[in-house]
């Protein structure tokens, strides 16, 4: 039976090729390496290998250790040493070949802008998983991610979130339809904790940052023993380089892998390996050869099928047979053209034409992207702001809040900052306690009205005390929620749904996790699973409930005050049906959406099911949560 060497001691099943792997260490560690031999090990081992590299070092292992011999016949598409270019726009294209060609290539990403990393590797991702679902596709495959803090990051911006979701789904259902994936990172921290919870098997090298530790700790709680632990954990620090562990509780038997190893070096090219001052660049020769024809074609025919599979195409094409029918039919007859208005002058464009069009889009698109990130600190600092002022003025924050749906939506900033200057905050209440809140940027002090705007909000937010209480306002709104949730039977109650009881809208904001933080290092509340949040005994002894919900009604009611007028419009409709679902297009249909897919329709829906409000059983399908009936 063929398995993966990767250490002198160490031969893992070939079964790893469909298991979920992290590999984690400290740069300089190793990583790459290890890396590196387990592709070479899965490729030689007949395994189809797809790498998706944002840096642009892998593309060595078409090349022996020695770069003057052959490597490994992957095809890099893009970067600096592509066989074939890439387009950001390209991703579903290229999970249709590398799905349906079984070919084995790295995806060089490092000509890409973040926005366009997020573009090709989202639909690659989506249409991988969707295209291994058929019966004829379900072959073993190892995706290998680089980098993959920077694709599945713990807090994703607004139009990574879908990036994320794509990931998630390979790392907890991929295997089941042929997928491995191994996820490496320097920066253990940042790396998205849902997903790397859910990874079956631990490979961690030198490791000194307290908070990557503390990340590789989430892990191991789940997974280890205090023995195991202890024995990992004291010596991460002083691992040398190549050396780590190797865990994998229950697989492949019931006794698992826990093992320290000094892993093998890889056998093809270190195109990873830093520079040495003083020393000369080498460039590697013979590099193993892949059948490019034979491949360009394969994408030819992908790209056709592609076409003829997309409706836009079909319609484009039926749209000029009906135009040239037409020219047929007129020149049949005899008669001209008919000509609306005066006639116009055809300008056809250049090659240099094009050129400069093309120079302006990317001196655009970088532009775009400097506004859109200060847009996004901006909007994240008044949200926080918004947040906190809530307990201290509700009436006056109440339009300035249906303005933040969305943190991320560029084109809603000046009406929310012209809405927030007009803000005026109520005077604080006796006996209130003054703070201002610590995740607002110093930096905002710098002369401008908008940014004085919101400093002299946080400046002036109070946090009034509840009465029958000794905790402040956020914590006791926090406190309440999860104590309400818990009557309704919600035990332990989703994270999303706390926030939205308690009035936030975004529970990753400073205004939300601050004092949530504070609950679970006081005891109020644990969190015995990821999202999730559950009373203590301790907490419910400082709740201060309004009555909880004694009928369905009072309960939807409830929901649908804290909710924006088009999500109130789609939750009424699907609550009418209950517990029948909908389809979107009825949904839609009943709530006056000639168009689905625009983000009047999807938005709104999309947000009411991250709040856990409706559910989908069904693709193209949704229903509404059976809590709003008071049904567990």
């Amino acid at each position: 039976m063929k398995t993966l060497k990767m250490a002198t001691g160490l031969d893992l099943p070939l079964a790893a090729v469909t298991e979920s792997i992290a590999l984690l260490a400290k740069r300089r560690a190793g990583k790459s390496t290890t890396a590196r031999r387990l592709a070479e090990q899965l490729h030689r081992a007949g395994q189809q290998v797809v790498v998706a590299d944002p840096k642009g070092d892998w593309w060595g292992l078409r090349f022996a250790r020695d770069g003057k011999s052959p490597g490994l016949p992957f095809i890099v598409l893009g970067g600096e040493h592509g066989d074939v270019e890439l387009e950001a726009t390209g991703g579903e294209l290229v999970a249709r070949l590398v799905v349906e060609q079984r070919a084995s290539v790295i995806l060089d990403l490092s000509k890409f802008r973040k926005g366009e990393v997020c573009r090709f590797m989202t639909a690659f991702m989506e249409t991988l998983y969707r295209l291994k679902a058929q019966e004829k596709h379900r072959t073993p495959m190892m995706l290998i991610i680089d980098e993959a803090d920077a694709i599945a990051p713990q807090k994703p911006f607004a139009d990574e979130a879908r990036m994320v979701g794509a990931a998630s789904d390979l790392v907890r259902r991929g295997g089941q339809r042929g997928i491995g994936v191994t996820m490496l990172t320097q920066r253990s921290a940042v790396l998205n904790k849902d997903l790397l919870t859910q990874i079956g098997i631990l490979i961690v090298l030198q490791t000194i940052a307290p908070q990557d530790r503390k990340a590789i700790d989430a892990w191991i709680d789940v997974h280890g023993t205090l023995e195991q632990r202890a024995a990992l954990m004291e010596s991460l620090a002083t691992l040398v380089q190549g050396e780590g562990w190797v865990w994998a509780p229950g697989w492949p038997s019931g006794a698992g892998i826990f093992q320290r190893q000094r892993f093998l070096l890889p056998e093809t090219f270190d195109s990873s390996k830093t520079p040495e001052s003083g020393g000369k660049a080498f460039e590697p020769k013979n590099a193993a050869a892949v059948d490019l024809d034979a491949f360009r074609q394969d994408m030819a025919a992908t790209i056709e099928k592609a076409k003829a599979d997309d409706p836009r195409e079909l319609r484009k094409a039926l749209a000029e047979k009906d135009r040239r029918i037409k020219e047929l039919e007129r020149a049949a007859s005899g008669s001209a053209p008919t000509v609306q208005g005066p006639a116009k002058t055809v300008e056809v464009l250049t090659n240099a034409d094009r050129e400069q069009l093309l120079a302006l889009e990317k001196a655009m698109d970088a532009i775009f992207d400097k506004v859109a990130q200060t847009e996004t600190r901006m909007l994240r600092q008044v949200g926080e702001a918004l947040d906190a002022l809530q307990a201290a003025a509700p009436a006056a924050v109440t339009k300035a809040r249906e303005q933040l749906d969305d943190l991320f939506d560029r084109k809603g900033i000046r009406t929310i900052l012209e809405k927030l200057r007009r803000v005026s905050p109520e005077p604080r209440a006796p006996g209130s306690q003054l703070r201002i809140s610590p995740s607002i940027n110093p930096g905002l002090t710098r002369p401008g009205p908008t940014r004085d705007a919101v400093v002299q909000m946080a400046r002036c937010v109070a946090v009034p005390q509840i009465a029958g209480s000794t905790l402040p306002g956020p914590e006791q709104k926090i406190l309440n929620a999860v104590a309400e949730l818990e009557v309704l039977g919600l035990h332990p109650a989703d994270k999303i749904q706390v926030g939205l009881l308690a009035g936030y809208t975004n529970v990753r904001s400073g205004g939300f996790s601050e004092p949530l933080g504070r609950l679970v290092a006081a005891g109020h509340v644990v969190s015995p699973q990821v999202g999730k949040l559950a009373i203590t005994d301790a907490g419910r002894a400082l709740t201060v409930l309004q009555a909880a919900p004694t009928s369905p009604e009072e309960m939807q009611a409830r929901v649908l005050a804290k909710l924006t007028g088009p999500e109130q419009k789609l939750l009424r409709e699907l609550l009418r049906h209950y517990p029948m679902s909908l389809t979107k297009e009825a949904l839609g249909t009943a709530c006056g959406y000639s168009n689905i897919r625009s983000g009047g329709f999807s938005e709104p829906l999309g947000r009411l099911n991250t709040l856990g409000i409706v559910r989908t059983p069904a693709r193209g399908e949704v229903v509404a949560a059976p809590f709003l009936f008071l049904e567990v």
